[in-house]
């Protein structure tokens, strides 16, 4: 009986031995991650903003109309913080470069995070004619002053324009902060042509139609006299731009020693729109025509028709 008594005895330590270590095997080691989305400007919560966390696992939420939001149960670890909000930019999407994305420890000991969107300026206004009427159909954009990492994404014109209402009224948003050209124009794309029968006799100009010419804010052809405007975060400004019609013209000419003239492109470059504003083939003897030119300030070059041609 004695031995019976002792064997019972150390069945039951050992199973309560196994409990005890099966007990602290799985603890819950879960971290809360806290905080709240503000507008850089002046702190305001931001609600409906979804945040993102990327780690070992991705997840997402939207703040509350305080703006704060909560992940319950992360496990502890570095993650990948990023708030999204249409109308607001983080700090670095306007500065890849140098502002890397925000990276933090959570752990135990973290405690709420705080981050910050920078709201969108916008540009709006009328286009009016030399009558003070409003222009319907204008295409207006935006162009930096300045060339930056950023600015290839930033309100170049769009392929298909934004254009002007039926009173003359644009609306641009979603502008990063920084300088500006406000240009329009009543142009519709590049005119093409060339003509068998032109020669070097020909008038180099020719007067034909009207139209509206790319026009810089505050009303000038010239991109030396445009007024730059300065976009700051959160701010709204309305400009006027005047225009007034112009006459179109002919530019037509003659290039010299070229072999194969047939395959060259005569191509006019508007720093307005970083695009061709007109362009042209050139007939066997060098002489090209490129019709309908609005007044304005050009670069013409001669390029390759062919493949991996180059620019002259």
């Amino acid at each position: 009986m004695t031995g019976m008594s002792k064997l019972v005895r150390l069945t039951a330590g050992v199973l309560l031995g196994i409990g005890l270590i099966t007990g602290t095997a799985h603890p819950d080691d879960t971290c809360a991650l806290r905080g709240k989305v503000v507008s850089s400007v002046d702190g305001t919560p931001l609600g409906g903003a979804m945040v993102q966390v990327s780690g070992e696992r991705a997840q997402s939420t939207m703040t509350s109309t305080e703006g704060a939001f909560v992940f319950p149960s992360l496990k502890p670890g570095d993650f990948a913080v990023q708030a999204i909000k249409p109308g607001y930019f983080t700090a670095s999407q306007l500065n890849p470069s140098s502002v890397p994305a925000f990276h933090i420890r959570v752990d135990a000991s973290t405690g709420p995070v705080v981050l910050k969107l920078i709201p969108e300026g916008v540009v709006s206004g009328r286009i009016l004619d030399e009558n003070g009427e409003p222009v319907e159909g204008m295409q207006v954009w935006l162009q930096p002053t300045k060339a930056s990492a950023s600015s290839t994404t930033v309100l170049t014109k769009p392929s298909n324009g934004l254009e002007t209402n039926e009173i003359g009224e644009y609306r641009i948003a979603g502008v990063r902060p920084g300088s500006y050209l406000l240009i329009a124009s009543g142009e519709q794309g590049p005119q093409m042509g060339w003509q068998e029968g032109f020669t070097e006799e020909s008038e180099a100009v020719r007067q034909t139609e009207r139209s509206y010419p790319i026009t810089y804010y505050p009303g000038t052809l010239s991109r030396s006299q445009a007024i730059p405007i300065q976009v700051k975060a959160g701010t709204a400004q309305r400009l006027e731009i005047r225009v007034a019609k112009q006459p179109l013209y002919r530019i037509a000419g003659r290039v010299e020693a070229v072999e194969a003239a047939e395959r060259v492109r005569l191509i006019l470059i508007s720093p307005a729109n970083r695009g061709p504003s007109g362009m042209a083939r050139m007939t066997g003897d060098g002489s090209f025509v490129i019709p309908q030119v609005s007044p304005g300030e050009y670069l013409l070059v001669a390029a390759a028709d062919s493949s991996g041609g180059r620019m002259e």
